[in-house]
């Protein structure tokens, strides 16, 4: 370069020289090709929604039926059916006390576990299997000895029964859904009541059952009943406890010891059942239950 200088007039070829200037280019139009561009505007269309004037989709609150199909079973199979109460002893567990409640009434809440059906747990046999139809109200906090609660057998084995599986679910099937109707408590104390909605009008639930967070509880929390089984309740609700901050309050509404909640201190509203008394007394056989009802040829395809 040094070298080139020594040639005689290039410095003023040099200054003579005219570099074009640069091109000054708006930033936006260097990237242009990533500016979104509109759609041309359409005169006929009709104007957009604005967000608040679309309607939300609404979740169906409906869930699939919960009575199976229909299967093949002989009547020789149903007529070594057996239904019948029986003691809860072993089969109690404490779902909720108004322990902290500062409520004036001392209840509690139990439900039939049903664990002890299940797995290893079930030494001997499931010729008879236990069924929660509704949680127990009662009063106090001690484990209470003289409930009952709803059994189906099969005499036609000793230990294990092939037919239970399939009469179970469609004898006495579980709620289509859950609709919480009342809830009150924080933590520890917190109570949330849960009607069933029975799969159709063949079935009834004769109580209500419970949780302690506002999740739905599982299908076989409960199970309902035949309709054709049952009858008015002979007894008249009766205020077990009312929350102090809510006024939501629980009631007895069966013999048996079942429960229903209200949102307030008036009494829920019913109807409410409770099995015939010819099934309530002694064990009896399902056919023999059904002779008025008419669920089992429909059930189980019986000519």
């Amino acid at each position: 370069f040094r070298s080139a200088l020594d040639i005689p007039g290039i410095e003023e070829m040099i200054h003579e020289v005219e570099f074009p200037e640069e091109e000054k280019i708006d930033p936006l139009e260097r990237h242009d090709s990533l500016i979104p561009v509109a759609p041309p505007v359409d005169p006929d269309a009709e104007p957009p929604k604005s967000v608040s004037s679309i309607p939300k989709k609404e979740e169906s609150e409906e869930l699939p039926v919960q009575v199976p199909e229909p299967c093949d079973l002989k009547m020789k199979t149903l007529n070594y059916m057996m239904g019948k109460l029986v003691p809860t002893s072993k089969c109690l567990k404490e779902r909720w006390t108004s322990r902290g409640t500062m409520s004036e009434n001392k209840a509690s809440i139990w439900m039939v576990d049903l664990s002890y059906q299940e797995g290893v747990g079930r030494f001997l046999s499931n010729r008879d299997q236990k069924q929660c139809v509704g949680d127990f109200i009662c009063d106090g906090y001690d484990e209470p000895q003289n409930l009952r609660t709803f059994e189906i057998r099969d005499r036609s084995v000793l230990r294990s029964s092939d037919a239970l599986p399939n009469v179970v679910p469609r004898l006495l099937p579980t709620p289509r859904r859950f609709r919480q109707v009342a809830k009150a408590g924080k933590g520890e104390t917190m109570i949330v009541a849960w009607e069933g909605i029975p799969p159709n009008e063949d079935y009834i639930c004769l109580g209500m059952v419970i949780t302690n967070t506002d999740k739905e509880p599982s299908a076989g929390a409960l199970r309902c009943i035949p309709k054709g089984w049952c009858t008015p309740s002979s007894i008249s609700p009766e205020c077990m406890w009312v929350d102090r901050e809510t006024s939501i309050s629980l009631w007895k509404i069966s013999p048996l010891g079942f429960f229903a909640a209200s949102p307030s201190k008036s009494p829920p509203e019913g109807p409410f059942y409770q099995l015939k008394d010819e099934l309530s007394a002694r064990s009896w056989k399902v056919l023999n239950a059904d002779k008025t009802v008419g669920l089992l040829p429909k059930l189980f395809n019986i000519q």
